[in-house]
């Protein structure tokens, strides 16, 4: 597996080095049997804007997704009693939210956008209600922070650009363009609406455990919210 060097490693769709960790996507993985030409290059580095104009980026996200999000042998098991290391928990439109066993946290994961969010348990209330505040109002301009990452939010036209710093050094800063931003909302309502309904239970301690969330057990947003 490849590991990214800062103006070393090359973006293999333009095979230039890429100056800047936050220009850099990490391509995800596809089945082997379906394009091997193509499965060569997961886990591998390209530029953002050559993934956005890439001719084969359609269908690399597509086979990505189908790998683990489609209703596939190979695909993670639905449920919270298996021993699957990543169990979804909503999905649309080839955005997929994770529940990560052995990280003991959520990855928000869009295959369109080859955009990768990690969300900590115990932050993970605070987390979704930045994005779907961020998502729902334009000129939203607040911070957040998760462990010693800064998270900015900011609307560039009719695109919510979001930006990550680490001691004040940009690590990574990816664009939602507005026909993702319904599909981002939808998942990120869901996941708020369960966050209050478990307050709303009186579940205190249902967002600090796993036990407590019982993650795992795979719904569709569109039918949530």
């Amino acid at each position: 597996m490849p590991f990214f060097i800062l103006g070393r490693s090359k973006c293999v769709i333009c095979h230039q080095p890429i100056k800047h960790r936050f220009d850099a996507a990490e391509l995800p993985y596809i089945d082997p049997n379906v394009s091997k030409s193509l499965s060569q290059l997961a886990k591998n580095f390209v530029h953002r804007q050559c993934w956005k104009e890439w001719e084969y980026a359609k269908l690399f996200s597509t086979l990505a997704f189908d790998l683990v999000g489609g209703e596939r042998p190979f695909a993670p098991t639905k449920g919270s009693g298996d021993d699957s290391p990543l169990k979804i928990e909503f999905e649309s439109d080839e955005l997929i939210l994770f529940w990560v066993v052995a990280l003991n946290s959520y990855r928000l994961q869009d295959f369109k956008l080859l955009v990768t969010v990690e969300m900590p348990l115990a932050k993970f209330p605070g987390i979704v209600a930045f994005f779907v505040s961020a998502l729902s109002h334009q000129g939203f301009t607040k911070e957040y922070q998760i462990d010693s990452d800064i998270w900015k939010a900011r609307w560039v036209n009719s695109a919510l650009e979001f930006t990550v710093c680490e001691e004040l050094e940009i690590v990574d800063r990816f664009v939602v363009p507005s026909d993702r931003q319904n599909c981002w909302l939808t998942v990120m309502k869901a996941m708020l609406n369960t966050v209050m309904e478990k307050m709303g239970d009186g579940s205190a301690n249902a967002f600090t455990s796993p036990e407590g969330y019982a993650p795992g057990t795979r719904r569709n947003a569109e039918l949530i919210v």
